[in-house]
């Protein structure tokens, strides 16, 4: 019988093939990891999803019956509280997936972003490493072990630097802006929202690359 080491190195095989899947063969999938996405209900939601479980629970306790709406209200709930999400590092940039909340698995593309975005605080405000990292991509916020985060910033050490998303598959790419400069060189580097530029910025001083 296969250990639980075992079972978690096949299962993230499984889910590295599914994204290299997805993204398709253009596009080489160096590493893949997967955590937990930001809520995506208001409060008021979640009060009403508790309520209604508690008084599912009530009768199933005074009666035996069990209420499938339920059941499938809490599974829903629990996509919205919880999403999954993976990211994948690709040489193009990194590409953040949905994952099923059956099977844990990637099974569609939700957006791009730059390699630079994946630099993150590591340490607390005391200087204590984290056990978990907060990876932001545009809206979404994945909240990584930081085993897996080292993974993933291992594999993107070893890319090349290169244009993000000139292949053809169809996410969202990030928005013009400010973001870690993913040669490391600076603190960042501008992206007009389709390359990398040669402004930088370093202490709040911004400055152009010599070309």
């Amino acid at each position: 019988m296969p250990t639980l080491t075992e079972k978690r190195i096949r299962k993230k095989r499984k889910n590295l093939a599914k994204a290299q899947k997805i993204v398709g063969p253009s596009t080489d999938v160096a590493a893949y990891g997967s955590g937990a996405g930001k809520a995506r209900v208001t409060q008021g939601f979640i009060i009403l999803v508790l309520c209604y479980l508690a008084l599912s629970l009530l009768v199933y306790l005074a009666s035996g019956i069990v209420l499938i709406p339920g059941l499938l209200l809490l599974i829903i709930g629990a996509s919205l509280l919880r999403p999954r999400r993976g990211v994948a590092v690709t040489p193009r940039g990194l590409i953040l997936m949905h994952e099923s909340m059956l099977d844990a698995s990637p099974n569609r593309i939700l957006m791009g972003a730059p390699l630079g975005a994946l630099d993150a605080h590591v340490q607390d405000a005391n200087g204590a490493i984290q056990t978990s990292v907060d990876l932001e991509m545009g809206a979404e916020r994945i909240r990584l072990k930081r085993a897996t985060f080292e993974t993933l910033v291992l594999a993107r050490s070893e890319l090349p630097l290169g244009d993000p998303y000139s292949g053809s598959w169809t996410g969202t790419m990030p928005t013009a802006g400010w973001f870690p400069d993913p040669t490391g060189r600076n603190e960042c580097r501008y992206w007009d929202g389709g390359v990398w530029t040669n402004h930088l910025s370093t202490g709040g001083i911004v400055s152009n690359e010599p070309g």
